[in-house]
C-alpha cells in the first residue's frame, strides 16, 4: 500500500473532492489496470453494505456471505 504523508496532501496532484462532490470511473477487462486496485483488498461491510451488494447481484444475503465474505469473530 502507498504510504501517503497526511501533511503534504496539498501537494497531491490532482483535484481534491469536497464533500458533495461526486466522480466517475469505468473498470472493464479492456483497462490495462484491470482489477489491480482492488486485488487482495480486505473490506469491512456493515449490514446494509450487505444488502446492498446482494440486491444488486440478485442473490441472498446467505449467498452473498457464502461466496464473497470471510467472517471474523472477535471479543467484543
Amino acid at each position: 500500500m502507498k504510504y501517503l504523508d497526511i501533511d503534504a496532501l496539498d501537494k497531491i496532484a490532482g483535484r481534491r473532492l469536497e464533500k458533495n462532490d461526486t466522480f466517475s470511473f469505468q473498470c472493464h477487462p479492456g483497462l490495462s489496470c484491470f482489477n489491480k486496485c482492488c486485488r487482495n483488498l480486505n473490506l469491512f461491510l456493515y449490514p446494509y453494505d450487505v444488502v446492498r451488494l446482494k440486491n444488486r447481484l440478485g442473490i441472498t444475503s446467505d449467498k452473498f456471505i457464502d461466496r464473497h465474505a470471510d467472517i471474523v469473530m472477535r471479543d467484543s
